[in-house]
């Protein structure tokens, strides 16, 4: 049985350099931990396994847009928040080669 193992990590630094113009809100940086795997079960059959952001880190994409519901209702008395990244999600996978 063949396996690959492999263990992701993202670092983002924070987000300071911002367009107030714009309304761009700053970001702090974080580290995500993203690992990967995958096994041949035999000879064209293969199962994976990923887990995608592994501590449940709560982050913010620092290209990721913001939150213009919040803008709109607070008519902008509040700064505008950037939308929250993904939490953790597991995919797992089988693939037959027939």
């Amino acid at each position: 049985m063949k396996s690959l193992r492999v263990l992701e990590l993202r670092l983002v630094a924070r987000k300071t350099a911002v367009d107030q113009t714009r309304n761009e809100p700053q970001t702090p940086g974080y580290v995500l931990v993203n690992p990967h795997t995958a096994y041949q079960l035999r000879k064209g059959t293969s199962l994976r396994l990923r887990i995608s952001n592994l501590f449940d880190t709560a982050y913010r994409e620092p290209l990721g847009g913001v939150n213009l519901d919040q803008v709109l209702q607070s008519r902008g008395a509040q700064p505008s928040q950037a939308i929250a990244g993904q939490g953790r999600s597991v995919d797992v996978g089988l693939s037959m080669l027939f």
